[in-house]
């Protein structure tokens, strides 16, 4: 993919966030996307299945974005909040969070600030 598309997709994708809901694992990964500029961020890691029907029952999600770390645990996480949202006839996107995490390299979301910094850096050294 050139830089130029690159670029295009990674700004698309941080688009993507901060006008959606997102699911994230915990607290630090909440942090790190609200300076970012997203504003509607919850945490699922700690609750369980009942508890993270109730979250999405209160906030009156249609559409998520899941966005836990790309690892096992991750993984896992993932899989059971897409379980309970399809219950609840909550749309679930999972592309957002393994196109931005291979674009920038990331695996764990508390450092998307880091990771975002240094692939805008290598974006303006390359044009």
């Amino acid at each position: 993919m050139k830089h130029k598309d690159e670029f295009k997709l990674f700004k698309a994708l941080i688009n993507k966030l901060k006008n959606n809901i997102v699911l994230v694992e915990g607290k630090k990964d909440k942090d790190a996307l609200r300076e970012l500029g997203c504003n509607d961020v919850y945490v699922v890691q700690s609750r369980g299945q009942e508890n993270i029907e109730k979250l999405l029952k209160r906030i009156k999600a249609e559409n998520v974005i899941i966005l836990t770390d790309i690892d096992n645990e991750g993984d896992r996480l993932c899989k059971n909040v897409e379980k309970v949202c399809r219950c609840l006839s909550i749309n679930t996107d999972t592309i957002v969070r393994k196109k931005l995490a291979g674009l920038i390299h990331l695996r764990y979301w508390e450092n998307i600030g880091n990771k975002v910094n240094k692939f805008i850096k290598e974006m303006e050294k390359t044009n």
